[in-house]
């Protein structure tokens, strides 16, 4: 194939799907969009541990700001697969000392937060009260300005983040202190809340990020996990759903999709991408850009080539740090669901979107992290359970299906081998320790599971680099906002004429959002004088 496009799209993960449907409605291009897998998606698929049940392999947590600007943008968006369902209860933890938990309720049973403010002061009233003043400062202006910083590009340099007018309010000084956010988590946790409960949570809810409990820079989110995540939801039917959404926009606006078809190289010509090579030598031709949705390693060292860029560049992303964010996720399909001994405490532990199963023991994260930090697989991983209880199209009348999220060493820690006999240990615990929780879980009550691990999602996401991470790169001061993932990239351009980059290793949020693909597409507009439909609408973001 010999092709010529406006747009060509390397890889097609939901990035880079999100950057193609503005390019091809709003920029008026023609688009195609090549991917290694078979499929499309990125993090937006989905497994069956056995059939007809349905989990989520990677965007298992769906907030309802995920995809806020395609909600006006692409009206037809959820109706054409990318529908959001909340259940009752969103977030929890247990505790394994005393068979207690602590509920966060979803806004849209819980609107004025009273209901999971009555959770936390069976634990502490002071906490409860407190947490109160926390969602009035969210209502007051802190949640607005998280969603500006999410959908668009970081301030340039010298500028101040959204975040500064919330501190700067007077009404806010008194609740969120500035100084908590230069704090380590567990210091943080110590200042802000009496309850170990609420402190185990978001270190736990943390460690999915590969954030290490004794970190400076980030005691910030001891006050804003309890208040953004218990918005969670799932996307119906499974998150590949997404990616049909995307998709069916895609092909009504003429988009070009070649799946299997691996690119190698981006062509360039006089400093400036003319279109790319794929590994069985067809090139395509970019009349206007080339636009990829890869890790920064890949882009510099592979389809830019480090010859083309500055040596120093080329050090700095060589020395990324991608150890801290893996974990091994499985999948199970059961039975009976899950019957928690914390129900007689709360009987809408159940329905969470997301468990914590765990003690108060704050130090088990200071030793987890500090196996991981070895290359070890840590003897007693803290995890965490993911299910979508309340939605029905995702297994069979009965039964319950979900999976299980465990942080863990990289992938290249352990050997082929090793990590084949951790599968089946890691799986043994998992049924060990969650029947300490609910005793109704054990083998009999498995109809299948299916295990992946750092070294499987390296094997299987070449976006995750060889260290299996599933946010791509650490979250460290160097790497974060605008750093991320390098301050000369972070702004979706590259040194590289018409080349765009785009993917989990830009921008604010680590999920599978819209927010990268979306502020890379408001870059290439402003660059190309493409329609700015967030200027039209006259919203911030």
């Amino acid at each position: 194939m010999d092709a010529t496009f406006d747009a060509v799209i390397v890889g097609g993960g939901s990035k880079g799907l999100i950057a193609a449907i503005y390019l091809a409605r709003y920029g008026g291009m023609s688009v195609a969009v090549f991917e290694r897998l078979h499929e499309v998606g990125g993090g937006w698929c989905d497994e069956e541990a056995a059939p007809g049940f349905v989990s989520d392999t990677c965007s298992t947590e769906i907030w309802p700001w995920y995809h806020l600007p395609l909600k006006t943008d692409f009206p037809d968006f959820e109706e054409k697969g990318a529908q959001i369902m909340y259940g009752k209860a969103s977030q929890g933890a247990a505790f394994a000392e005393d068979d207690s938990c602590l509920v966060f309720y979803h806004p849209d049973y819980d609107p004025t937060r009273e209901r999971t403010a009555a959770s936390i002061a069976r634990f502490s009233e002071r906490d409860a009260e407190f947490y109160m003043k926390l969602y009035g400062l969210w209502e007051r202006g802190l949640r607005d300005a998280l969603i500006e910083m999410r959908f668009n590009p970081p301030p340039l340099p010298g500028k101040g983040s959204p975040l500064a007018r919330v501190f700067a309010d007077p009404r806010n000084r008194g609740i969120m202190d500035p100084h908590v956010n230069s704090m380590s988590l567990m210091q943080a946790g110590k200042v802000v809340w009496d309850s170990k409960e609420i402190i185990s949570y978001v270190l736990r809810r943390s460690a999915s990020g590969g954030i290490d409990p004794n970190q400076p820079g980030q005691g910030f989110g001891m006050y804003t996990v309890p208040l953004n995540m218990p918005d969670a939801g799932g996307t119906v039917g499974g998150s590949h759903n997404t990616a049909h959404a995307a998709h069916r926009i895609l092909i009504e606006n003429g988009a070009r999709f070649f799946t299997e078809s691996e690119v190698d190289r981006v062509v360039i010509e006089n400093g400036v991408a003319t279109g790319i090579r794929l590994v069985d030598g067809t090139e395509v031709r970019a009349r206007k850009l080339v636009l990829t949705d890869v890790d920064p390693q890949q882009l510099c060292l592979r389809l830019i080539g480090r010859e083309n860029l500055n040596p120093y560049i080329v050090r700095k992303i060589e020395a990324l740090d991608t150890w801290r964010a893996c974990g091994t996720w499985c999948q199970w399909a059961l039975r009976e669901p899950p019957e928690y001994k914390a129900a007689q405490f709360n009987p809408d532990v159940g329905g969470c979107t997301l468990l914590v199963l765990t003690d108060r023991n704050l130090e088990r994260y200071v030793r987890m992290y500090a196996h991981h930090s070895m290359g070890l697989p840590s003897p007693d991983p803290v995890f965490m359970i993911y299910a979508h209880p309340y939605d029905d199209t995702r297994h069979p009348e009965g039964r319950w299906t979900g999976l299980t999220e465990s942080p863990e060493t990289s992938a290249t820690s352990l050997t082929e081998e090793q990590w084949r006999e951790y599968r089946k240990e890691h799986a043994n615990y998992v049924i060990d320790t969650w029947s300490k929780y609910a005793p109704n879980i054990n083998w009999d009550n498995v109809i299948g599971y299916l295990p992946q691990t750092p070294y499987d999602l390296a094997q299987r996401l070449t976006n995750m680099g060889p260290n299996g991470n599933w946010i791509t790169l650490d979250p460290i001061e160097s790497q974060d906002y605008r750093n991320r993932p390098i301050p000369e990239l972070a702004y979706h351009r590259t040194p590289v004429g018409n080349l765009y980059a785009t993917g989990v290793a830009w921008g604010l949020d680590y999920g599978a959002s819209s927010c990268q693909g979306y502020t890379c597409y408001k870059i290439i507009a402003e660059d190309l004088g493409l329609r700015k439909p967030w200027e039209e609408q006259g919203r911030p973001w």
